[in-house]
């Protein structure tokens, strides 16, 4: 087999550059240069030649905080106009003591919003005692609050995973879907909810709020993830 591209150049003595690709098409041997950080190789099928294509996601990580020890945890101009709905993902390690986190929305000034939440849910436990169900809720209140503590160890830590629905779309509410676990200490504990924030107007962000003075260890982590619609 030839080594020289349809240029006449001779491809074993020009591929010297780390990343180059060697492909045979219809007419015999091409040089394909490397594509750019973060690219992969795709192919267009029987016939078609490689390419370099940037790989896309329908969920799109959009930025990640961490706990600096406050008794908040905020996420500023997170949501906009790029996605419509949005998925958060919380790993919250509690410090100096056992304590709940209240969720609420920034406006679009990044502006603390402490009215106007309403949800329903429920929530089952267990401990070394038979297991057990509640039913959780709050009507017009100023957080959205999964009524159960976060223990203060290091190898404990309350999880959400959090769909928020049109949080920047300023003509409606935002509709919000929460899926918690924690251990308090006592219990293992499980919350499904779901709520609203019943004002039309854009919000920009949410913040993570202790229940009391207790803060929001380093170890903490938020993560949020935009949905393409």
């Amino acid at each position: 087999m030839s080594s020289a591209g349809t240029d006449g150049t001779d491809l074993t003595t020009t591929l010297t550059t780390q990343g180059d690709i060697v492909y045979r098409d219809g007419s015999g041997l091409q040089r394909l240069a490397a594509g750019t950080a973060g690219q992969i190789l795709q192919t267009g099928g029987s016939g078609a030649n490689p390419s370099w294509t940037t790989m896309s996601s329908d969920m799109v990580k959009i930025v990640t905080a961490t706990g600096g020890g406050t008794t908040a945890l905020a996420l500023d101009s997170c949501f906009s106009a790029t996605y419509e709905n949005y998925i958060i993902v919380a790993s919250l390690f509690s410090s100096g003591g056992n304590m709940g986190a209240y969720f609420r929305l920034q406006n679009s000034s990044n502006t603390e919003q402490q009215s106007s939440y309403y949800y329903i849910g429920y929530q089952g436990y267990r401990g070394s005692s038979p297991s057990s169900n509640d039913n959780k809720s709050g009507w017009n209140t100023s957080e959205i609050s999964m009524q159960e503590n976060i223990n203060n160890e290091g190898d404990q830590f309350g999880s959400f995973v959090i769909h928020v629905i049109k949080p920047f779309v300023s003509t409606c509410g935002t509709n919000m879907h929460f899926d918690y676990f924690s251990y308090d200490g006592t219990y293992m504990r499980t919350v499904k909810l779901n709520g609203a924030h019943r004002v039309a107007q854009s919000n920009a962000g949410f913040r993570f709020t202790s229940s009391n003075s207790n803060t929001f260890s380093t170890s903490s982590k938020v993560t949020v993830y935009g949905l393409k619609v």
